[in-house]
């Protein structure tokens, strides 16, 4: 198992205007990167991804 750290926003912006962005630790069992975005997208429709790093 591999495990990423995705971060994303939903789109929703604060008062001030900019995105407020999120980040995840997710386990996947696969190293490739497309993979990880299709299966994290399934779960979470709505976010833009901003990046995916893997952790060690």
């Amino acid at each position: 198992m591999t495990k990423y750290r995705i971060t994303y926003t939903t789109g929703i912006a604060n008062p001030e205007g900019r995105h407020i962005e999120f980040s995840e630790i997710k386990e996947y069992k696969t190293d490739d990167f497309n993979y990880v975005m299709n299966e994290f997208l399934k779960e979470k429709a709505y976010a833009k991804i901003i990046r995916i790093d893997r952790l060690e």
